[in-house]
């Protein structure tokens, strides 16, 4: 009986063996067919999700399901290298942990952010900080390598490039360090620019500023490098930055090309030309051999914008949510900011890039080097113009297309025959429920309504999610920004304005300044009088209302003796004689205090002065009188922001 029950069972059990071998020989053959195909589809595998690291493969593979304790051991252990300021060994843990979990999104991030933003703000050397920033960025481009088709890693590289070295506090030197790492070192050496004695050798010392002009002029201005002595001490200081060029020696006679590195050791990284839906939408790729002298982070910030959009669905003409994702297996969406947001940053970044040009004073006539400078102080025995290119008007129309084009694809530009349609098709469904164009029940959906009232439904939502869409990304603000701003009159006037703001702070001759201003200020008065949007938008109102303000205290501190005398307020203020400054200040705080929409001084008593009794004005500005329209050039809130910001950086 015993010898009978182990005879079936010992027959089960080979049976069972037997079952086994044939599933896993049919598997062999059936796989490449069945699973792997069906794994590509959905793209499974670690190749279809991006590059795969042959060493964190293995190192995985080995550790099978103690990978989750290895990772939370190694993250714990870098929280305490960090604490203890041991950058090195934090950096090669971060490297660690990476490569445990290459496909989970938040080591990547965190990590990157980590080095970019914490670590680099603990060194005290600004070489150290961009060193680690750097770092952070590449760590995160890997990351991005490694998880194809992600919009998050896209997305956040670009934040990097605006924010820690665009928006930092040492920007001025991140930025110029930026421009150094995209340059050539054989282009940027400054013992080739030495003649055997040690002296500069200015015929090549020119032919770079001529290459270089953004960021010769930066060193210059910013930097306040006064010799070119000093800025090839910079150029030394610095030579060895990341870059995306192989190492070469300083003073090498070669006069070759440096050799790029690969793509994955670049810095500043660059999408990839494989990785590229629709190459013919960048300018520049990782594979270029030379960028162009105003390539700067705001540049690159700009291609991983554009970048990040490609991951998205298309974008829907007709207003409506833009969160929707209609194939999850084909497109990916991204967590944050939200979708309409995610997909303006391409048009925001152009229309951020052109206000830094004008910041730095790149318009359309170049710049003369040693404008202004005398004797010694000038590098040049002859007159040096670099950069004669109109940048301001190609980066400001090519803002301006974008935004346009932003507002097309995504249903927040219509003109006004389109919503006039559309507000004749949402009356029926307004008036049946007693809604307000921005009114909206969401237990309401469209097959709650048939025939011609759904259509009215439909309607109405689509002029909400058009309002709603617009204000999200700040589109009634942007694009007539980019109107008004790409056209010559803004341009010369704001070139004009700049001019006479860097005259007046090298205190040159008092004329000379009002002259420039005489001249921008009817030209910027002509833009906000052509783009009433502009006109209306209040940083622009706050913006003029401070030059103004700057030409009328001019207008004082010329006249001198005849301003100082006595003035007199007339109109139930006959007797209070105060100087003009003070009359000045007091007419800004009464306008806004009293809330007049108006402009600023018609807003109070006639002010005159001199002798009681002489018929004298007060000097007015351009902008005080009311346009046709009868919408003011500076509102009430404009002056109220503009004295409590006192000190904003504002442009020019």
């Amino acid at each position: 009986m015993v010898a009978d029950f182990q005879r079936q069972s010992r027959q089960r059990k080979l049976l069972y063996v037997g079952l086994i071998l044939a599933l896993f020989t049919a598997t062999l053959f059936y796989r490449p067919y069945l699973l792997e195909a069906h794994a590509d589809s959905l793209e499974l595998r670690a190749q279809n999700r991006g590059d795969v690291d042959p060493t964190a493969a293995a190192v995985n593979l080995t550790l099978t399901g103690s990978r989750g304790l290895a990772l939370c051991f190694l993250w714990q252990m870098a929280i305490e290298k960090q604490k203890r300021h041991e950058w090195n060994e934090l950096e090669i843990l971060v490297q660690w942990i990476t490569r445990l979990q290459p496909h989970l999104a938040t080591p990547w991030l965190y990590q990157s952010w980590n080095l970019a933003y914490n670590v680099s703000a603990e060194s005290d050397r600004l070489r150290d900080k961009y060193f680690y920033i750097s770092r952070g960025i590449e760590l995160l481009a890997e990351g991005e390598r490694q998880n194809r088709d992600h919009p998050d890693f896209r997305w956040h590289i670009a934040c990097y490039y605006l924010d820690k070295i665009g928006h930092a506090d040492q920007q001025r030197t991140l930025r110029s360090l930026f421009q150094m790492s995209c340059i050539d070192p054989r282009d940027r050496d400054p013992d080739t620019m030495r003649a055997r004695d040690g002296k500069i050798d200015l015929v090549k010392f020119q032919e770079f500023c001529e290459q270089q002009p953004f960021l010769v002029r930066r060193l210059k201005e910013q930097l306040h490098c006064k010799t070119p002595e000093e800025v090839l001490d910079f150029l030394a200081e610095n030579y060895h930055v990341p870059s995306r060029y192989e190492d070469r020696p300083r003073g090498s006679t070669s006069t070759e090309k440096t050799r790029l590195k690969p793509p994955e050791q670049q810095f500043p990284p660059l999408p990839r030309q494989k990785d590229l839906k629709y190459p013919g939408d960048y300018a520049y790729t990782a594979e270029s051999d030379v960028l162009p002298a105003d390539f700067d982070n705001y540049s690159a910030a700009h291609l991983w914008y554009l970048y990040a959009q490609e991951p998205l669905p298309p974008p829907v003409a007709t207003p409506g949510p833009a969160w929707l994702n209609p194939d999850p297996n084909r497109y990916r969406m991204p967590r944050q900011p939200t979708a309409i947001i995610f997909r303006s940053y391409p048009a925001l970044s152009q229309s951020i890039q052109a206000e830094r040009r004008e910041r730095e004073g790149w318009f359309d006539q170049g710049w003369e080097i040693d404008a202004g400078q005398r004797g010694r102080n000038r590098w040049f025995p002859e007159s040096v113009i670099v950069g004669r290119q109109d940048w301001a008007m190609r980066n400001w129309t090519k803002a301006r297309d974008l935004w346009q084009q932003f507002g097309l694809r995504n249903g927040v530009y219509l003109d006004q025959s389109e919503l006039e349609v559309l507000n004749e098709r949402a009356r029926l469904f307004r008036e049946r429920f007693g809604v307000g164009p921005q009114q909206r029940d969401p237990k309401q959906r469209p097959e709650d309504f048939q025939g011609p009232l759904r259509v009215s439904y439909e309607a109405h939502m689509q002029l909400w999610w058009y309002v709603e869409n617009r204000q999200r990304c700040v589109f009634p603000r942007h694009y007539p920004q980019s109107q008004a701003e790409a056209t010559r009159e803004a341009i010369e006037a704001r070139e004009l304005l700049y001019q006479a703001r860097r005259k007046h702070r090298a205190a040159e001759a008092l004329d000379d300044v009002l002259r420039l201003y005489e001249r921008a200020l009817p030209l910027w008065k002509q833009v906000l009088l052509r783009h009433p949007e502009f006109r209306a938008d209040l940083f622009i109102q706050e913006y003029t209302y401070r030059i103004q303000e700057r030409y009328l205290n001019l207008l004082v501190e010329k006249k001198g003796p005849e301003f100082r005398k006595l003035l007199v307020l007339q109109d139930g203020l006959a007797n209070r004689r105060l100087d003009l400054k003070q009359l000045l200040a007091l007419q800004d705080c009464l306008a806004f205090g009293a809330n007049r929409v108006p402009g600023v001084m018609t807003c109070l008593p006639s002010l005159r002065w001199g002798q009681p009794g002489e018929a004298v004005e007060a000097p007015r500005g351009p902008f005080d009188e009311l346009p046709p329209d009868g919408q003011p050039f500076i509102s009430g809130e404009a002056i109220k922001r503009a004295l409590a910001r006192p000190d904003f950086d504002d442009l020019p």
